[in-house]
């Protein structure tokens, strides 16, 4: 199901966000800076509120259907769409966003965690 952005935006999407959208991973591997990559380039057709909400819904998804739902954390997601959000520079490249933002495609997290944001525990299993 392709998540409607609302007008013509979604006629014209690159063809990985337009696969993320559908609830499909947009490429396999879906790698770390593929995940990074989508979220730009939702950050690019809708504002960061929006952009929270689609892509949380479709990763969710995602993982779900990939058998690996606790791969899923919400979290770092907000996190990380909020950093890349904060870095990115009007009329510029993926390649150029990635190029001056090492740091968010490094797993370590590091900006996460100097904003304090860390991994979510996971659910305590009753027995």
């Amino acid at each position: 199901m392709v998540h409607d952005l609302g007008d013509s935006r979604s006629a014209s999407l690159h063809p990985k966000l337009a696969r993320f959208l559908a609830g499909d991973p947009p490429c396999a591997p879906f790698t770390h800076r593929d995940h990074v990559e989508v979220a730009w380039r939702l950050l690019q057709v809708v504002p960061l509120e929006q952009a929270v909400a689609v892509f949380c819904d479709r990763l969710r998804t995602i993982a779900t259907a990939a058998g690996v739902p606790e791969k899923f954390d919400a979290t770092m997601t907000w996190g990380y769409l909020v950093l890349i959000d904060e870095r990115r520079i009007p009329d510029e490249t993926f390649d150029e966003f990635a190029g001056r933002n090492t740091d968010l495609l490094d797993r370590t997290h590091p900006s996460l965690d100097r904003m304090g944001i860390e991994r979510a525990a996971p659910p305590a299993r009753h027995l």
